[in-house]
């Protein structure tokens, strides 16, 4: 009888260690990491609106999340790219900041294009990590 206790503790330690490591790894799956370096994420963000400024928008739209790429597919992204001529000027930053969107930390980044007057936009582009790899996952203009 008392080797059966000692086997089930012995197998209820292993679970609970098997468990642990299963949610450790769910929360790096999931982007448990809390941020991009700075200059990193900036340099993500600054990369994909290149790539959409000089025409290369199959490239952004390649370097996308997998949720990016479901909710906006090929042909909705090209469209979004080209309904909008301001896109293909250069991005004046402004700001970046730590944002929670569906329990997940995400990284805003903020950017200024056109003249300051009426015709000036901001576009927002939020990154966050997939797999290990901070990548965009939303892309606005307003």
């Amino acid at each position: 009888m008392r080797h059966s206790r000692n086997g089930r503790a012995i197998l209820i330690a292993i679970c609970g260690v098997a468990l642990l490591g299963v949610v450790v790894a769910c929360v790096v799956y999931l982007g448990g990491q809390s941020a991009p370096e700075d200059n990193e994420g900036r340099a993500i963000a600054e990369k994909f609106l290149m790539q959409v400024r000089t025409g290369e928008v199959d490239a952004a739209w390649e370097s996308t999340t997998a949720d990016f790429k479901s909710d906006e597919g090929r042909e909705s992204f090209r469209a979004f790219v080209a309904a909008r001529p301001v896109l293909s000027e250069k991005a004046e930053f402004v700001a970046s900041e730590e944002t929670i969107v569906h329990g997940l930390t995400r990284w805003k980044y903020t950017y200024r294009l056109g003249s300051q007057g009426s015709s000036a936009e901001e576009i927002y582009v939020l990154l966050t990590n997939e797999r290990g790899e901070w990548k965009v996952d939303r892309f606005a203009a307003e």
